[in-house]
């Protein structure tokens, strides 16, 4: 068996690493021959090792000389790297190229390995205890993120988790510094960690795949806010607390000053955990989306303000927010204090929360102006008010629908408010069979509600059967 992974760079899925899964022979075989020379991959081992070889299998020769490697043994014996519970262990080559010294690092729950290092390569582990890879010396280095000696940015070692709060195992990261304002390098894979609070004056450029991790109690201040421009990508990750859990009155935060925000210009951002909070813009307090992406998967933007539109998220020209989980809560807007979207801006949204937002005009919750808004799964939008007192959720527009591109499940919750009354959906149907994912097995008074209590022409009624 032969694996290859792609160069830094070329790793299309870095915010979604290989997870719980392994990387062995089959399950008396030899691991073979494995190299990973770039990329992140997260393997997860049972009687097999991590990375190597199956319940009976040697771990076979494998070879690391770039990337982010996290490999955990198997609860039944099995090597983080190396052989399976009761396999032989075989060979690791660890080495490296120059230019990617600041791009490398290996961590495994445990070895068992005949080690060999590149000519010219030495590596440390981030706690800073040298380790002497030699033989089978390499048992010091267990549970302990190994990069390469010569690394010239000061390293950490942080665990994290996903939006879903899995652990995603230690990271090498880059510490966050009042003076780390260039974060990544084009082609390039990075992390970074809030270690220690932090407040950076400057405007932070995003280069590459920057991935984030906000450290539980800590805060980075990002004055003048985080550009992410087109071909670029940024992850923010929360990091695990002591019981492995993610709590909000743990989260890391990440804030700004009045010229702050993140501002996505044709790139990515990708919201996996931590709290977004204190933004004080014209347009999106928190999240300015004016083309490229958003993604919010977990984490909290909360106690962010705009003067005009958009108090969490203002969606506006070509940007797409997608909204899968996470919440939007305690913002403020003239229009949208939770969302705003306008032009050819689109929201789709399947689930998270968007709740006890404020808007002083109209749209609480969400302002849809001549934008896009699609909805399937649990989305839930409920308890946003106008000046604190009315129900003002979801405001419409003239001419503005609510697109229905999947099946709702009863834990959609929107309330609605329309410009002038009419049709506010698309999409809609409760006939059909099965699971058509246009198929609505009840009333849509089930998930929508007017929030125009004092008009009786604004009710939820189905007009297309």
């Amino acid at each position: 068996m032969a694996s290859q992974l792609p160069p830094e760079g070329e790793a299309s899925e870095e915010a979604q690493p290989f997870d719980q899964s392994m990387i062995v022979g089959g399950y008396e075989g030899a691991g073979g021959n494995i190299t990973v020379s770039g990329g992140t991959v997260t393997a997860t081992g049972n009687n097999s090792a991590g990375i190597g070889g199956s319940y009976s299998g040697a771990g076979g020769n494998i070879t690391i000389s770039g990337g982010t490697v996290t490999a955990t043994g198997g609860s039944n014996g099995g090597k983080g790297i190396g052989g399976g519970s009761i396999g032989a262990d075989g060979t690791l080559a660890l080495s490296y190229m120059s230019e990617s010294v600041n791009y490398m690092s290996v961590y495994a729950t445990s070895y068992g390995c005949d080690v060999t290092i590149g000519s010219g390569c030495s590596f440390k582990t981030v706690d800073g205890s040298t380790v002497i890879m030699s033989g089978n010396d390499i048992g010091n280095a267990a549970g302990k993120v190994i990069v390469p000696a010569d690394s010239t940015e000061e390293k950490v070692s942080v665990a994290y988790v996903n939006a879903a709060g899995r652990d995603m195992g230690q990271r090498a990261c880059v510490k966050v510094t009042d003076q780390t304002d260039n974060w990544g390098e084009s082609g390039k894979t990075t992390w970074y960690a809030v270690t220690e609070n932090a407040t950076i004056g400057s405007g932070i450029t995003v280069t590459g795949n920057v991935n984030l991790i906000l450290c539980d109690d800590k805060t980075l201040k990002a004055e003048q806010g985080i550009t992410v421009t087109e071909g670029n990508r940024l992850t923010v990750w929360a990091q695990r607390t002591a019981d492995g859990e993610t709590a909000d009155t743990k989260m890391g935060v990440l804030t700004w000053g009045n010229g702050g925000g993140v501002y996505i210009n044709g790139g990515s951002f990708t919201l996996q955990g931590g709290t977004i909070t204190g933004g004080n813009q014209n347009f999106g307090g928190g999240v300015n989306v004016g083309g490229g992406t958003f993604t919010m998967t977990g984490g909290t933007i909360s106690g962010c303000t705009a003067i005009y539109n958009g108090g969490g998220v203002y969606v506006n020209f070509s940007g797409t927010f997608n909204m899968t989980g996470g919440t939007i809560t305690k913002n403020t807007a003239k229009n949208g204090g939770g969302v705003y979207v306008v032009a050819s801006g689109m929201l789709n949204m399947t689930g998270g929360s968007i709740t006890v937002n404020t808007a002083t005009n109209n749209g609480g919750g969400v302002y849809v102006d001549s934008g896009t808004f699609n909805v399937n799964g649990a989305p839930s939008i409920s308890g946003n008010t106008k000046d604190d007192v009315d129900y003002n959720n979801v405001y419409l527009e003239s001419g503005r629908t609510i697109t229905i591109t999947g099946k709702l499940t009863t834990d959609a919750k929107i309330g609605v408010r329309m410009e002038t009354p009419g049709v506010f959906t698309s999409g809609y149907s409760r006939g059909g069979t099965g699971d058509s994912a246009y198929t609505n097995p009840a009333s849509p008074e089930l998930y929508f509600t007017s929030d125009d209590t004092k008009d009786p022409r604004y009710v939820v009624r189905s007009v297309n059967g």
